[in-house]
């Protein structure tokens, strides 16, 4: 239970399809390692630094939950996701869409200069949708 607070872990974090992250506002920041998630109720922030691989393992439908990309690697598995807020910062990042769909509410803010590759997605086969763009238009 993270609650309301901040934590980051550098070795990884495994929460398996049994379990739940349950999340009150706060933030997770993965500086390293590879971290596997199945569930997450509540509202919060998912941070993937440099170095870190995030993998879902179960779908992950929560308009509350947020997902920063800082240079990590986000894998979404062969399932279908609805997040709120999915935005890139300092550090160019890694989507992998094998076999996946991504909905969030919002995509961005992306930072100047950097980039999020959208790995195994092909146009017009695998869904990638946002209903808003905040910040440049995506390309």
């Amino acid at each position: 239970d993270l609650g309301t607070y901040s934590q980051t872990l550098s070795a990884g974090l495994t929460v398996g399809n049994a379990g739940t992250l349950s999340m009150a506002g706060g933030t997770l920041t993965l500086s390293g390692g590879s971290s596997s998630i199945g569930s997450i109720s509540g509202s919060g922030t998912l941070k993937v630094g440099a170095g870190a691989t995030l993998t879902l393992t179960k779908a992950l439908v929560n308009g509350g939950i947020n997902i920063v990309m800082d240079g990590g690697k986000l894998t979404l598995g062969t399932f279908s996701h609805s997040l709120g807020v999915l935005s890139l910062t300092s550090a160019d990042s890694i989507i992998d869409f094998t076999g996946a769909s991504l909905s969030v509410a919002t995509l961005g803010p992306i930072a100047a200069g950097k980039t999020l590759t959208a790995s195994n997605w092909t146009a017009g086969t695998t869904p990638f949708v946002a209903a808003g763009v905040n910040g440049n238009p995506a390309r």
